[in-house]
């Protein structure tokens, strides 16, 4: 009995070792697994099995005639196919010419005279919108050329490229108002047209009566 009743607890502490150490393993297990859906569903992760799909890549404006000092609207959107297999980086390159510059949103950025570059990510089936403002300032027409590249994150290889999509504006130069005091030199000349006339009335009245006291 004595032998009995040491093996006995010896037993029962093995027992819920052995409980504790398989909930340790499972819960170990589960977290491990959590880890790696969560690695596969990342981004750095993905494998895509070809290269991605673009809904619609468009950068336009509808300001064609800008004024100097001005600005004209750019606008657009990048939209990824829903059924794509990854994410998507995409670099946007715009090329500025010296007379022109452009003042960008969170999405394009800002700068003039030479190439503006800007990526940012897209998933599938998300819409990027783009935004921004272009100045001209030089009168005459000028273009902006942007080219867009795009690849599933972390695979560079499958990179697709839209070149050549040109924006060509025709800058004018700044219209004046009354308010900024652009017709100031009209004005006043047409007031020296009306004093000058009414001096000139005046002394011809004044000669006309000089000549008949003369005549009496």
């Amino acid at each position: 009995m004595l032998a009995f009743g040491m093996i006995s607890p010896v037993t029962a502490t093995s027992n819920v070792a052995t409980e504790t150490s398989s909930a340790t393993e499972n819960v170990l297990a589960q977290q491990s697994n959590e880890t790696n859906t969560s690695t596969q569903s990342g981004t750095q992760e993905c494998n895509p099995s070809s290269p991605p799909q673009l809904q619609q890549a468009d950068l336009h404006t509808a300001d064609e005639v800008i004024k100097e000092g001005s600005p004209g609207q750019i606008s657009g959107s990048i939209v990824l196919d829903a059924t794509a297999e990854c994410p998507v980086r995409v670099q946007l390159t715009m090329n500025v010419p010296n007379n022109m510059y452009i003042e960008g949103s969170s999405d394009i950025s800002s700068g003039g005279g030479g190439l503006i570059t800007n990526t940012f990510t897209v998933h599938p089936g998300e819409a990027k919108d783009l935004a921004a403002e272009v100045y001209g300032t030089e009168t005459g027409q000028h273009s902006v050329v942007t080219d867009i590249t795009y690849f599933p994150v972390e695979n560079k290889d499958m990179s697709r490229e839209i070149d050549g999509m040109m924006m060509t504006f025709t800058v004018e130069e700044p219209t004046t108002s009354d308010g900024e005091g652009g017709d100031f030199p009209s004005t006043v000349q047409w007031l020296l047209g009306i004093v000058t006339i009414t001096v000139i009335g005046l002394i011809a009245v004044v000669a006309r009566r000089t000549n008949i006291k003369i005549r009496k």
